[in-house]
């Protein structure tokens, strides 16, 4: 169903000027940039807010003192708090928002709140506690090196954070001769005090000699004492994020069995939500352990499939918790488990959550995340509209929210794609080429990869085109009009074959990103740029052999890309836009190829549940068979209930037809 466009981002063009400078005037500017960056990181370190605007890429915002975001943020702390040693009302109300940011990951926030917490109570162990768990690695900060391209648990690091354990240690001990402290809570946290002091005593030279996995192996392990000692549903989630921290993005061995090290942090967190049914650190971990398995249970491997933390991502979602990640995170299962609208839904929660937020200069934790899986999943769901603006509006994200977690550049691969998927030859061809700082999810190779977007985008709206001609070519009787015809078609055709010469240039340009870390190769802070630009590439290649009549060398090039594809490892959301097993599937039935169609859609739909593109294609299938067609029809249509358009084929890239 036709639907209006979503004008949500309320987004205007950023203006750019072509006109060349004296170089003076370049010179002053080069200072000034030097002297705003200096600025910026100031205005950005969690306690040196305040009420300013830099640029056009960092949004005004107006601070809250720690009383002020008491009152306002105070009621969000239910869902995490933790009862500690201190006599002050306010030390305790931040505190509990420390924890909240501390399980949504946003460490920045979490130290922010954790140093207000000691404004108002110097004294409170607890706070100088979190002050150094939020130095610490979790499961996206890993140990590694000054210079590394991604977010890493340095030695500085190490040390700051043993450091404020051992204030906790001093202020800890000293608790215990306070007359109005409970004993017995403040015996518990000198447990958690000395687990963590000792866990950082010899952080900093345990990193740099790689022995960190066995330090934290132990820590891990104390905390796993503790938390059964205790019945403590904090002190399981924590043991279970240091487990997760040995393998981090790598819980299932190559068989799909979880490793070991994860298998007892699912416990754990499993544990943890006995006690704690709403517990938010546990929810979310689990919902991280579970995300890579299998997306639909096989039989007798229940325990490993995605789908087993469906009930964590419903209960977090029901609990609307105030922050940005936490409120993003159910989206992670909804993907896997086919709900792409829920997906949408609680990513658009969690934008909308950020951008308030923002407002009151609290930095949200990888806000850009949240609106590619939004854009992800809408299109899946054929909700085309909200993909389109919300995709659209990632190009200028930074000029609503801090930046801090935002790769540099701007985000300008996804309406491509999304064009690309949809068949938008006129939106393709309109286009202007990609900025200098153009990029998809991360900064290095996203110009040239933006590129051969752009190129490879440019290349199938032309094939379309080139192919509408030669379709009219056929219809035509009068010999001037045919010969007038004939030649328009071989302009057509040489324009396709020079944008496919600027996209082979664009392939070739792609540099090869360095490994990241966490994850299986190339890790979750690469976007493997030159595997999505080959596939890209292949998809082109099929077009064109398609262009002229080579149906078996269009399969062979989808074949390869496909082939690709399986190689990029898993990631959330996925790091091509559209499964090509839709584009193969559609062009092994455009084939009459019935069977092997089939079974290409229903591979896609055993890693894309519940996707109305295979399922279409099953329906076509089943159409041309004579078998099975309303059952499969009835399918599809449940599948795309929360379009908001409809389509013909299951790879528009390949099918939609250029009209004019």
């Amino acid at each position: 169903m036709d639907g209006k466009p979503n004008d949500s981002w309320r987004y205007s063009p950023v203006q750019t000027s072509q006109d060349r400078m004296p170089v003076w005037q370049v010179a002053v500017l080069v200072v000034l940039s030097v002297a705003m960056l200096w600025a910026v990181l100031g205005y950005v370190h969690p306690r040196n807010r305040a009420a300013k605007s830099f640029s056009n890429h960092m949004p005004k915002c107006f601070p809250l003192d720690d009383r002020d975001a008491v009152k306002l943020l105070g009621s969000q702390n239910s869902l995490a708090h933790r009862a500690i040693a201190t006599g002050s009302e306010y030390a305790q109300t931040l505190f509990d928002l420390g924890l909240l940011a501390l399980a949504g990951f946003n460490q920045g926030e979490a130290a922010s709140m954790f140093t207000a917490c000691l404004r108002q109570d110097p004294s409170a162990a607890m706070c100088h506690w979190g002050l150094a768990y939020a130095q610490g690695p979790m499961p996206n900060k890993v140990p590694g090196k000054l210079g590394d391209p991604y977010p890493a648990f340095l030695p500085t690091h190490a040390t700051d954070a043993h450091s404020h354990a051992q204030a906790a240690l001093r202020h800890s001990h000293a608790a215990l001769g306070v007359a109005h402290l409970n004993v017995g809570l403040v015996r518990r946290e000198q447990a958690l005090v000395e687990a963590l002091a000792q866990r950082f005593a010899e952080g900093a030279a345990a990193l740099k000699g790689g022995k960190w996995p066995t330090a934290e192996a132990r820590y891990a392990q104390r905390m796993q004492q503790l938390a059964e000692e205790e019945q403590d549903a904090d002190a399981f989630a924590w043991a279970a994020e240091a487990y997760m921290n040995l393998t981090p993005w790598d819980y299932y061995a190559e068989d799909g069995s979880l490793r070991p090290t994860a298998a007892t942090a699912e416990a754990l967190l499993l544990q943890a939500l006995k006690l704690q049914p709403h517990h938010l650190h546990a929810l979310h971990l689990h919902i991280h352990i579970a995300e890579a398995g299998q997306p639909a249970p096989q039989p007798g491997q229940e325990h490993t499939a995605a789908a087993r933390a469906l009930g964590s991502a419903e209960t977090l979602a029901g609990l609307l918790p105030q922050n940005g990640h936490l409120l993003h995170m159910p989206s992670h299962i909804f993907v896997r488990t086919g709900r792409y609208a829920q997906a949408v839904a609680v990513n658009r929660a969690a934008y909308e959550h950020d951008l308030a937020r923002g407002s009151q200069c609290i930095t949200p934790y990888l806000p850009e995340h949240n609106v590619n899986l939004l854009v992800y999943a809408a299109s899946m769901a054929g909700m085309l509209h909200t993909a389109e603006s919300f995709a659209t509006g990632m190009r200028n994200l930074r000029e609503r929210l801090p930046s801090t977690w935002m790769a540099p550049g701007n985000e300008w691969a996804a309406l491509p794609a999304l064009h690309i998927r949809y068949g938008a030859w006129d939106k393709l061809l309109a286009m202007q080429p990609p900025p200098w700082d153009a990029r998809g999810v991360t900064a290095l190779g996203g110009p040239q990869y933006a590129a051969v977007l752009y190129h490879a985008g440019r290349s199938l709206a032309l094939a379309a085109r080139a192919a509408a001609a030669s379709q009219q070519l056929l219809g035509l009787e009068d010999v001037t009009a045919f010969d007038l015809a004939r030649k328009s078609l071989s302009l057509r055709e040489k324009e396709v074959a020079q944008e496919h010469e600027q996209l082979q240039m664009a392939v070739r340009a792609v540099p090869t990103e360095p490994l990241t870390r966490p994850g299986a190769p190339p890790g979750m802070y690469a976007s493997a740029y030159r595997s999505l630009a080959a596939v890209a590439g292949g998809l082109v290649s099929a077009r064109l052999r398609l262009l002229h009549n080579n149906t078996a060398g269009a399969l062979d090039a989808l074949r390869e890309a496909v082939g690709v594809e399986d190689g990029l490892g898993y990631m959330e959301p996925p790091r091509l836009h559209q499964p090509l097993r839709q584009c193969l599937g559609w062009l092994l039935l455009h084939a009459g190829q019935l069977e092997e169609a089939a079974s290409v859609y229903s591979e896609d739909l055993a890693q894309h549940p519940n996707n109305g593109w295979s399922l279409l294609g099953l329906a076509q299938v089943a159409r041309a068979l004579g078998a099975g067609a309303a059952e499969a029809a009835a399918r599809h249509k449940a599948a795309w209930a929360d379009a908001e358009v409809q389509i013909d084929s299951s790879c528009p890239a390949l099918a939609q037809p250029f009209t004019s």
